[in-house]
């Protein structure tokens, strides 16, 4: 049986949505066969400087060091990882344990993820250049590309209950003036928000889809914590963060944050005018805010959320909601992430719409969509004409 990929749900539409995720079980059933496969990993030369190696991939969600994915060393120039449970398109990277230490090209270059399309039992071989970690010489320049309506608001901007500094950005519409009020998206991993010379791969273009657009905002983004991001955007513990921080990390924002860009803006207030969104980690915890601070945050875009992090606790957070709130939610995921992604993002959806009643929301489901920034770069004309309508 073939099923069509190009689902597109949107929270108005009459089709039911537990049709929809019984749609993609169909579809996801059907490439379910799964094979054992062998892989080995060579380096291009002797060392002892890599103890362990991991595999990051649409298999396990796409985790930098998941132990059920380490390698094991065979001799100081090859290593091999068993996958027992292998999917038919296996997508992933090899890393030395983080994505700061994510393979590259021998010039320091990133380089695609890799694709294997799996038919049985087999061995594969893959050669691994080199990795970030190690320092290799960059032989290109990126170029910067960032609007120059993007501004550094600081580099070094202190969180009190986290007791860190962070860079924040802030993209501020041409025609702003101090008499000029604005709504006010706040937004995580600032490194891919507007700039490729300082994203981990691609940018969003935030800055450059706004700059064409009719309606207008400004967007505060924060950047990452780097080896912190996966504690400071978790709410609640897990494998990976055990002492998660993410609740400071939003009561930061809240309270540290938002009143500083109020003021040195004359920013429009109120729920109706103050929005948050973030991506995979940055979806979870951005979920966790709106929920937390419904007061705070009248419109939350929740993209590929990594709901597989925090599942139980983010059902939990939906049930316990109450519906008299009228906040507006914006669900995106690609069916090209993992099958998890789906069916626990439009769980945590009804449950959510089940207690908000007639609150606006809207479920994009796209057939195409990756776990980069890429695909959630193609999805802002939907998502700011829902943000700004």
């Amino acid at each position: 049986m073939t099923v069509p990929l190009n689902i597109h749900k949107a929270s108005n539409s009459t089709y039911p949505l537990h049709l929809l995720v019984t749609l993609l079980m169909l579809v996801y059933g059907s490439v379910a066969a799964q094979y054992k496969v062998t892989l080995t990993i060579l380096l291009p030369k002797e060392t002892t400087a890599y103890q362990n190696l991991y595999l990051a991939g649409n298999i396990n969600q796409w985790q930098p060091n998941d132990v059920a994915y380490k390698s094991k060393q065979i001799n100081t120039k090859a290593y091999s990882i068993y996958l027992p449970n292998c999917p038919k398109k296996l997508e992933y990277k090899i890393t030395n344990g983080s994505w700061d230490a994510v393979e590259t090209n021998a010039d320091g270059t990133d380089v695609d993820n890799r694709i294997l399309h799996i038919v049985s039992d087999t061995n594969i071989t893959i050669k691994v250049a080199a990795f970030k970690a190690d320092g290799a010489p960059q032989t290109y320049t990126k170029a910067s590309t960032k609007s120059t309506q993007v501004q550094l608001l600081s580099d070094s901007f202190y969180f009190p209950t986290l007791n860190v500094y962070r860079k924040v950005w802030i993209y501020v519409p041409k025609n702003w003036t101090k008499k000029t009020k604005y709504p006010v998206l706040y937004m995580h991993d600032a490194q891919n928000t507007f700039d490729r010379i300082t994203a981990f791969k691609d940018e969003w273009g935030v800055d450059e889809y706004l700059d064409q657009a009719a309606k207008q905002c400004i967007v505060v983004a924060i950047d990452n914590g780097g080896a912190q991001r996966l504690i400071e955007y978790s709410f609640a513990s897990n494998a990976m963060a055990l002492v998660p921080k993410g609740k400071q990390y939003i009561h930061d924002i809240v309270h540290t944050l938002i009143p500083y860009v109020t003021k040195q803006y004359n920013t429009a207030t109120g729920s109706k005018h103050t929005y948050i969104a973030g991506s995979s980690m940055g979806g979870i915890i951005s979920y966790y805010a709106g929920i937390q601070y419904p007061k705070i945050f009248g419109k939350v875009g929740v993209f590929s959320p990594a709901f597989w992090i925090n599942y139980k606790p983010a059902q939990e957070l939906a049930m316990r909601t109450t519906g008299g709130i009228r906040q507006h939610y914006y669900f995106y995921a690609g069916q090209q992430e993992s099958p998890e992604m789906v069916q626990q993002m439009a769980h945590i959806y009804n449950l959510l719409k089940a207690k908000r009643g007639k609150s606006p929301f809207k479920l994009s489901i796209k057939g195409a969509g990756k776990h980069d920034e890429l695909s959630w770069s193609k999805e802002l004309p939907g998502f700011f004409d829902w943000l700004l309508r």
